[in-house]
């Protein structure tokens, strides 16, 4: 299956999608801010990303930069 970074602030809504995305069998790395998203990539080299644009220290469009 696909490793996947997800890259929500809302702490519900990044476990709703990362328990949905484990029972398919994905590998899922989850972060709650732009910068850790940017770190996180870096370091697991996802297969897709899912970001929120509005994230905290660095936004999503920064982020996705």
């Amino acid at each position: 299956m696909a490793s996947i970074l997800i890259a929500e602030d809302s702490p519900d809504i990044r476990a709703l999608i990362q328990m949905l995305l484990e029972a398919e069998g994905h590998r899922v790395y989850a972060v709650a801010d732009g910068r850790a998203a940017v770190a996180a990539a870096r370091d697991h080299s996802p297969e897709l990303v899912l970001m929120d644009l509005s994230l905290p220290i660095l936004s999503g469009w920064e982020a996705a930069r």
